[in-house]
């Protein structure tokens, strides 16, 4: 589905206009993200938790020239899904 999609369907559920709903779901997706690059992880209850890991920088080394050089700090995002969501997601899959 697309964002549109997703709107369409909440607002339809909600009996609210699809430009409130825009506005809710930016203003969630804003929020998570300012929570993700402050903080190592966030949990939301029954859907799963959103961690921030630094990698740090590795030596790589060119096959080219033979250079060696340092890469660069990082952030991965990795998300693990709650044993809630994990159940509904099979349970759906198994109603298929």
């Amino acid at each position: 589905m697309r964002k549109e999609e997703y709107l369409e369907s909440i607002s339809k559920k909600l009996g609210i206009t699809k430009t409130l709903t825009d506005q809710v779901i930016n203003a969630f997706l804003d929020e998570l993200k300012e929570e993700i690059a402050l903080n190592d992880t966030v949990n939301i209850s029954n859907f799963g938790i959103f961690k921030k890991t630094l990698i740090t920088p590795k030596a790589i080394y060119s096959p080219i020239d033979g250079a060696k050089f340092d890469a660069k700090n990082y952030y991965r995002i990795s998300f693990t899904c709650s044993k809630n969501f994990l159940d509904f997601v099979r349970n759906k899959n198994n109603n298929k």
